[in-house]
């Protein structure tokens, strides 16, 4: 695809293509211009980045407003297909399932030993109860 020249006008385009809920792969199409142009006009173009950023709001927000009506206000004659709309809307708008969090509380415990007074066998007890931490190598840095 040949690519057009940027026009000012262009921004103004794209916005009312991204009010329809139209992708920016739709939107540089319409504008004649291809992908790679497209992304490099938001690089070059301080006001057309800002468009397409502004853009990119009204099309979830018509996104949204599908949702909103058509969930609502279903009749015999509407299809509304809301397993298709929710995959969009994950991966158009990085939507997620919702998880449940739960509290985690720290259950970090700190220690602390003197160890000068453990005998050789006890430190070794002690070093295998710490995973090998060298309980001894420690002790001779503290002393």
């Amino acid at each position: 695809m040949k690519s057009k020249k940027y026009a000012p006008e262009m921004c103004e385009l794209a916005q009312s293509y991204m009010m329809e809920g139209m992708s920016v792969y739709e939107v540089s199409k319409n504008l004649g211009i291809s992908f790679s142009t497209f992304c490099r006009y938001r690089v070059d173009i301080p006001e057309f980045n800002k468009a397409i950023n502004d853009g990119e709001a009204l099309c979830r927000a018509w996104w949204e407003e599908q949702a909103r009506v058509n969930l609502i206000t279903t009749d015999r004659f509407t299809k509304f297909n809301n397993t298709l709309w929710t995959f969009n809307m994950k991966n158009r708008f990085k939507w997620t399932d919702q998880t449940e969090v739960t509290e985690k509380k720290d259950e970090t415990l700190t220690l602390q030993f003197d160890l000068s007074k453990m005998s050789d066998k006890e430190l070794d007890n002690l070093d295998s109860a710490a995973d090998g931490a060298n309980v001894k190598k420690y002790l001779k840095v503290v002393k």
